[in-house]
């Protein structure tokens, strides 16, 4: 997801939302969108303190959904991305990477009113041996423009309705 996350940063304008933090995306949206706000959140405050250091508020915001267990958290990711689907802010890019997966196809949806461009990681999760319920399929057809990088796994799946990206071998 890296070199796919990495590329649709540098072609896309606007504030950055990480859904799901990670020891390469977080550090990677951080230092390739230093003129650009990003927000961070993720379910794991475990985790989010482990990359506090990239906290810097009103540049680059860390926060917390809440959730003990997956019913919990879906919740917790539901009631976030249906409270930021209606607000007036829009997003150039939103990486999607949370946990529980099954949480990815309903945010992606909630938002996709107010996001220009969607960073889908981990796409092949539900094909055997993927191992994953994430529902990928309910997207088919939602988004103009459906460009799936199979090079690399996992696969990562760029999703627009107003850009067309091309990846080499996608």
């Amino acid at each position: 997801h890296i070199p796919v996350l990495a590329a649709v940063l540098k072609q896309t304008p606007g504030p950055v939302l990480e859904l799901g933090a990670g020891e390469g995306s977080t550090p990677l949206i951080h230092y390739l969108c230093r003129d650009r706000y990003v927000l961070t959140v993720d379910s794991d405050s475990e985790w989010l303190r482990t990359l506090s250091g990239y906290n810097h508020p009103g540049h680059h915001d860390l926060i917390h959904v809440g959730g003990r267990d997956v019913t919990a958290k879906l919740k917790a990711w539901d009631a976030f991305c249906q409270a930021h689907a209606v607000r007036e802010s829009h997003w150039g890019v939103c990486f999607v990477d949370m946990a529980p997966g099954e949480a990815r196809v309903p945010a992606i949806l909630a938002l996709r009113g107010v996001v220009r461009c969607f960073v889908a990681h981990d796409y092949e999760a539900d094909l055997p041996p993927g191992g994953g319920n994430y529902g990928w399929k309910q997207l088919i057809g939602v988004f103009k423009h459906e460009t799936v990088m199979q090079r690399l796994r996992p696969w990562t799946a760029v999703l627009s309705n107003t850009d067309k990206f091309w990846m080499e071998d996608a």
